[in-house]
């Protein structure tokens, strides 16, 4: 870490010290010399000397970039063409270079730990604490929408703002100070200012230091020092400028850091579906009404993946959430790389409506470079109201439900989860249990008959089954006549006694059809297969 010149002043003690730039930028050091005669002159070092020993070599010393003295001596006999720093009582050579040594050393034991701490082990909020020994003031690190990522633990509420107090407690700035700060400028201002600044105090009504935090992407967020138990000084706009360029190091780097969400109800969308939002419902109505929605209106949620280059489907989930976006009433996020869509359907018209809610047109609306990416969508059921928005979690577990049955078997390239309910519902039962500890036994015996007498009584009872018992249907299915049928039905009662009018045995012998032939695999063959694939529809 390096100190300069300003940092140095208030890390020593405002009254102990003083220092004159001499018309020079305020230097920032790395190293700590003391200066002799003859010595090679280094770049961001500050020398330590005093006026007893002659030559120094001070006109070298003023044509190296960030250096300069800390002059132990009368302050009238300093130099006047370097940046110089004095004691106000008088001390010597070697006690000044003691205490200059100590500030350096403990500020570099300091930022190895914190270097450690976020680079190596990628602990972000263990690396963020240790600001608690250098400030006494609060902090917090939030992303563009400020969602607050990470803050002080043991900031003294009653010393804090209403508005910071709220921030502390719901990790969420108010949406009406993000709209102020837009409507000011400030926040513009905020984002284009890449280096540590104190902002104006309005409309946070208590002075903060504001550090842009930057990835490959574009601003991640700002780390802010609020000036709360000390006054703040060029040490906090320092020690900010430091730890929002760990910051930007460490999140350009880590491919599981927070990703970058530019618009509050992205983040509260994502609160919803993390579940860490613990007072979603105090919140929806003022989400609703940025967007321009009603809380009671219709809604259904889709993800959709480009697969395939990594940069192309990058730069293809950019392009198609401004495609959705423009296309229907939506508002579309990144999450997990993916793409995830939250579409209104109150007010679409009927053609809209059946655009939104098949997905196989969503595909083709987005998907362009077909030849190198490959797109796949899935979408949950549609809900509505206040207690299907809180329950955004499901909906979008929903939809990866449905994504990941997406371009398997007969699925195509979209599915919508009512039509992969039970297939997932089959999946999951036979993961847990095995598919031969729930099968109806009768499946068994019917397959072992049929092998040894060439019959079809396997397949019959499916198609019975298939078309909710009704014989004609079946009969036709099967391309057998009615009699045949009957006659075959009267075979598996005489071998088996099976209660076919007690919907839970014919569930339970529907299941295990499913069961049997593999959930996916049936449902993959069901459209080659009517006569002896069980079909939910």
């Amino acid at each position: 870490m390096r100190l300069s010149m300003l940092f140095l002043q208030y890390a020593l003690g405002e009254d102990d010290v003083c220092i004159c730039l001499n018309g020079c930028p305020n230097p920032s050091f790395s190293k700590l010399r003391i200066l002799c005669p003859g010595m090679q002159v280094e770049a961001e070092t500050l020398y330590v000397c005093d006026a007893s020993t002659q030559p120094l070599p001070f006109d070298e010393i003023s044509s190296y970039q960030n250096c300069g003295i800390a002059w132990a001596g009368e302050r009238h006999s300093a130099p006047l063409n370097l940046p110089v720093i004095t004691f106000n009582d008088t001390v010597g050579l070697c006690e000044i270079a003691n205490k200059l040594l100590v500030v350096f050393d403990s500020f570099n034991e300091w930022s190895a730990r914190f270097c450690e701490a976020l680079l190596d082990q990628g602990a972000l909020d263990s690396a963020l604490q240790l600001l608690c020994e250098v400030t006494p003031n609060a902090w917090y690190l939030s992303d563009t929408s400020f969602r607050i990522i990470s803050v002080k633990e043991d900031a003294d509420l009653e010393e804090m703002s209403s508005i910071w107090k709220f921030l502390y407690k719901e990790r969420h700035l108010p949406i009406h100070v993000v709209m102020a700060l837009t409507k000011e400028g400030l926040l513009d201002q905020m984002n284009q200012q890449t280096s540590a600044y104190i902002p104006p105090v309005l409309p946070f009504n208590m002075p903060f230091v504001s550090k842009t935090v930057l990835v490959k992407g574009g601003i991640f967020g700002h780390f802010f020092i609020i000036g709360v138990y000390n006054r703040l000084t060029a040490y906090e706009i320092e020690i900010a400028e430091y730890v929002g360029s760990m910051l930007s190091k460490a999140l350009a780097s880590n491919p599981d850091a927070p990703s970058n969400q530019g618009r509050i109800y992205d983040n509260y969308f994502v609160d919803l579906i993390e579940g860490t939002d613990q007072h979603a419902l105090e919140r929806i109505d003022e989400i609703a009404d940025i967007i321009g929605w009603d809380v009671d209106d219709e809604y259904v949620m889709t993800i959709l993946r480009y697969e395939g280059d990594a940069e192309s489907a990058k730069l293809l989930s950019i392009l198609c959430i401004h495609v959705l976006e423009r296309e229907y009433d939506c508002r579309c996020f990144l999450y997990k790389g993916e793409v995830v869509a939250l579409f209104n359907l109150a007010g679409a018209t009927r053609g809209m409506r059946e655009s939104i809610l098949d997905p196989i047109r969503i595909v083709e609306r987005t998907h362009e470079m077909r030849d190198r990416n490959e797109a796949r969508i899935g979408m949950s059921e549609t809900f509505r109201g206040r207690s299907g928005l809180v329950r955004l979690r499901d909906f979008y577990n929903q939809a990866a439900v449905a994504l990941s049955f997406a371009g398997k078997g007969a699925n195509g390239k979209a599915c919508r989860f009512e039509n992969i309910a039970v297939a997932h519902m089959v999946d999951s039962v036979s993961e847990t249990l095995g598919s031969q500890f729930i099968c109806h036994p009768a499946l068994a015996l019917l397959r072992a008959y049929d092998e040894g007498h060439r019959s079809s009584l396997y397949i019959s009872l499916r198609a019975f089954l298939n078309c909710h018992q009704n014989i004609a249907d079946a009969s036709r299915s099967l391309y057998v006549h009615r009699n045949t049928l009957v006659n075959r039905l009267s075979l598996i009662s005489s071998l088996i006694d099976l209660d076919l009018k007690d919907p839970d045995t014919c569930l339970w012998l529907m299941m295990s059809y499913r069961l049997a032939d593999g959930a996916k695999g049936a449902q993959g063959d069901s459209s080659n297969k009517s006569s002896s694939d069980f079909s939910t529809t």
